[in-house]
């Protein structure tokens, strides 16, 4: 590349940010498999297939896994329970790392982290989406509101993120990040 640049380094000209509106959340309902469980606090799942290989940042993965707060962790390593956005994004702690809505949340009572796959080959996608998340943090025993999905897509290697309610503005644990990271960790 004449600018020097990799093709698969995570920078805004490689995964361009586009944004859309009256995108629907995949129906859920049924066919799911729970990674985290309600009313829990900073809780990582265990590492899961994603059912096809998936290219991120030049790199093929075929697992990932989720914690409680928001963030997926691409590969054969777990994710941690951490819960510090400000301070995991300026490491390559838990990269690569795909932040739908990353911060200090807490799962409701009400609600749980699930996966389904989606879709037949060539053009599957994985499903992963954090139901009724606590936004901002409450504690044990209380409802969540907040509803968003991730979506990576066999065919194109594109990630989607895909916001339903209770999505809020929050400030109370520090502010919420949502991004993509692989390598350094300035590659966001």
């Amino acid at each position: 590349d004449a600018s020097g640049v990799s093709p698969d380094l995570v920078t805004g000209a490689t995964y361009p940010f586009t944004s859309g509106s009256s995108v629907a959340l995949e129906d859920m309902s049924s066919g799911t498999t729970t990674l985290v469980a309600a009313n829990l606090d900073d809780t990582a799942s265990s590492v899961t297939n994603i059912g096809f290989d998936f290219w991120y940042d030049g790199v093929r993965f075929t697992q990932f896994s989720v914690n409680a707060n928001g963030l997926c962790r691409l590969g054969s390593t777990a994710v941690t329970t951490s819960f510090d956005n400000t301070a995991d994004f300026a490491t390559t702690t838990n990269a690569p790392k795909i932040a739908p809505y990353y911060d200090d949340m807490w799962t409701g009572t009400n609600g749980k982290v699930r996966f389904k796959g989606i879709g037949s080959a060539p053009s599957r996608k994985p499903c992963v989406e954090w139901q009724h998340e606590q936004i901002p943090r409450v504690g044990s025993g209380s409802a969540g509101a907040g509803t968003f999905q991730m979506w990576l897509s066999e065919a194109s290697g594109v990630i989607e993120f895909v916001y339903g309610s209770g999505i809020a503005l929050n400030t109370a644990n520090g502010g919420y990040t949502v991004g993509l990271q692989s390598g350094a960790a300035t590659n966001i």
